[in-house]
């Protein structure tokens, strides 16, 4: 019974993110200027915190990166972009599909679902273990001190999340 809620409830938050759908596509084709600064750019990518699904990207402009740092996080970036390209198009196409299944007429069970949730699921793995390679890779670039730096800052952005958070919670 849990895993049919379970399933239920994964293809609940599959239509919801049907919606995203469209950003989605969009980050996947932002690759167009080649400058540093241009849309899908060094800049650009960063300041969305993309390409590393842990949080790097926005914290790379507070590093002092070199210029060489810069091009060698900027080709990085490039490259996972490229690749993540066919598995956003993948994911769209199965959200899309997900949703006609959902929506057309006649009886649905979460059983019905269930090729469809693991065809998604398979893809964000994937997207999941590239974002994580990719941000190793923009690990390996930093130095030391760049690191120290990098996890100072991402505690201060933690203690800021919490303080909101509790600024905005219900009283008990």
């Amino acid at each position: 019974m849990s895993r049919r809620i379970w399933a239920l409830s994964a293809a609940v938050t599959a239509l919801v993110a049907v919606g995203a759908t469209g950003f989605l596509s969009a980050s996947a084709s932002n690759a167009g200027g080649s400058g540093p600064s241009g849309p899908g750019g060094f800049h650009s990518h960063c300041r969305h915190g993309e390409g590393d699904g842990i949080g790097l990207g926005p914290l790379l402009h507070r590093l002092n990166l070199t210029d060489a740092q810069r091009t060698q996080i900027q080709t990085i970036l490039s490259q996972e972009r490229e690749s993540a390209r066919t598995l956003h198009q993948q994911l769209h196409s199965d959200k899309a599909a997900l949703g006609e299944k959902f929506f057309a007429p006649g009886a649905l069970q979460s059983a019905d679902l269930e090729p469809q949730i693991q065809q998604l699921a398979g893809v964000q793995q994937q997207l999941l273990e590239q974002r994580i390679q990719t941000a190793v890779a923009i690990r390996n670039v930093l130095r030391p001190d760049q690191l120290a730096q990098a996890a100072q800052l991402k505690s201060q952005i933690q203690a800021l999340h919490e303080q909101m958070h509790n600024l905005v919670a219900p009283k008990p």
